[in-house]
């Protein structure tokens, strides 16, 4: 039996596993590329409350 021979299992599982390493990068970019536009729409909103709350405020103080 070759050095080869009883090797090639290493290799295929080295390859597996850089395999689901690049499949979870992409799929955990994928979520956050997705994530974004909702994180976007909730700051906007937060900020705008916020803005609206304050205009309030200064108008009821005046």
């Amino acid at each position: 039996m070759s050095i080869e021979a009883t090797l090639w299992p290493l290799g295929i599982g080295i390859w597996l596993a850089v395999l689901v390493l690049l499949v979870g990068l992409a799929l955990f970019v994928a979520i956050l590329i997705l994530a974004l536009p909702f994180c976007a729409i909730i700051g906007i909103h937060r900020a705008r409350s916020q803005f609206l709350a304050e205009r309030e405020a200064r108008f009821r103080s005046e």
